[in-house]
């Protein structure tokens, strides 16, 4: 990892105390901590998307009982159209490597009341939020991380213990986390990316926390964001503007400028892999493909999308045109993981892991 995390070098220095909404409503003042900001901008000077740096926001629930890890405890993915999700397998797989006795099922629900309800059961620790909740669950959380806070979208829940020992439900962001990992393992991704232009397909909660992956690992000059609907994506540029200004995002919404603005040399798709139904999808599948072609081989390309198939358009466009291309569902592995490590608290050693895991999903599906 570069010891620059700050692509324009800055590294913001803040001393202002958490404040915590407990379920009854008080605020709690917790003492400065270097992990914990309350902050609208999110600091690049310290390693984000940790579970060690979680810590700020609250004791385990394994420190106050021992014995909690090994109990029968249940997480849930809140979603629609999840029924095909790879996230039970995932789980499944790591619960049994860590010889957990916990669940993970799926959820299917757009409502925060119900989603407030089911987390504060006591054996729950913790949720997965997926589309389209992933901006609507947000206020349902006691606390938001630095990350949430600044790109506006949140995908886990996890549970700390308030000074009173209450349960507080903290919302991060690990999608961004996954995502990073998976630049991190395109070799020279760092190396052509940096100074250079990159792209993120989309504006959504998957879109949000591309942009973030995307700035942290490979430094990129601008990010281009490509959309359908060019409101939704200045609305996103608009927001980020004020809570993370460092990140410069530029629309893209038209062919003359994908023709002849430099190349990107990563590229990012964060929305479903379905046919162009509207003209404007169309223009922005067009937009999208000629950065492809222009990429060539010195290209990376992420596509977070895998269902109903990882193989989706995007990833053969760009493996047609020679590029480096890494598919959803190694991405998904590596966001599994990184929520893992905050419901579990330990560390995931997600390199070897996450090849393992990818090799026995693969597996699994050849044979189907």
């Amino acid at each position: 990892m570069r010891d620059d995390l700050s692509c324009a070098g800055e590294r913001a220095a803040r001393t202002d105390r958490l404040k915590i909404v407990s379920e009854q409503g008080s605020k709690i003042s917790l003492p400065p901590m270097e992990e914990a900001r309350n902050s609208s901008e999110l600091s690049w000077d310290e390693p984000k998307g940790s579970w060690r740096a979680a810590q700020a926001y609250g004791r385990s629930p394994f420190q106050v009982d021992r014995s909690y890890l090994n109990k029968p405890l249940r997480v849930y993915l809140f979603g629609s159209h999840i029924s095909e999700s790879l996230s039970p397998k995932v789980n499944e797989l790591v619960y049994k490597e860590l010889q957990l006795s916990w669940t993970f099922s799926l959820y299917t629900t757009t409502d925060p009341d119900e989603f407030r309800r089911v987390i504060q059961e006591p054996d729950v620790i913790g949720a997965s939020v997926t589309m389209p909740n992933k901006l609507s669950f947000m206020p349902v959380a006691d606390v938001i991380t630095d990350e949430v806070r600044a790109m506006g979208a949140m995908n886990t829940t996890f549970v700390k213990l308030d000074p009173q020992g209450r349960r507080l439900h903290i919302g991060t962001n690990t999608d961004w986390v996954g995502l990073k990992h998976t630049i991190y393992g395109m070799p020279r991704s760092e190396e052509l990316g940096r100074g250079r232009p990159s792209l993120v397909l989309g504006s959504g909660g998957a879109a949000r926390s591309a942009l973030f992956a995307v700035w942290e690992a490979v430094c990129p000059s601008e990010i281009y964001v490509v959309n359908r609907a060019r409101s939704e994506a200045e609305e996103m540029i608009a927001g980020l503007g004020e809570t993370a200004p460092r990140v410069k995002l530029r629309f893209i919404g038209s062919l003359d400028e994908a023709r002849t603005l430099p190349a990107p040399a990563v590229i990012v798709g964060t929305v479903p892999d379905t046919e162009p139904e509207t003209a404007d999808e169309e223009l922005a599948w067009q937009i999208c493909t000629t950065f492809v072609k222009r990429q060539g081989k010195d290209g990376f390309v992420v596509d977070m999308s895998y269902m109903p198939s990882p193989h989706t358009s995007l990833c053969r466009e760009a493996e047609r045109h020679g590029a480096t291309v890494r598919r959803g569902d190694e991405v998904l592995i590596q966001v599994c993981l990184a929520q893992i490590s905050f419901w579990a608290e330990r560390d995931m050693n997600t390199g070897e892991r996450a090849r393992r895991i990818l090799q026995q999903i693969r597996e699994a599906d050849s044979r189907k």
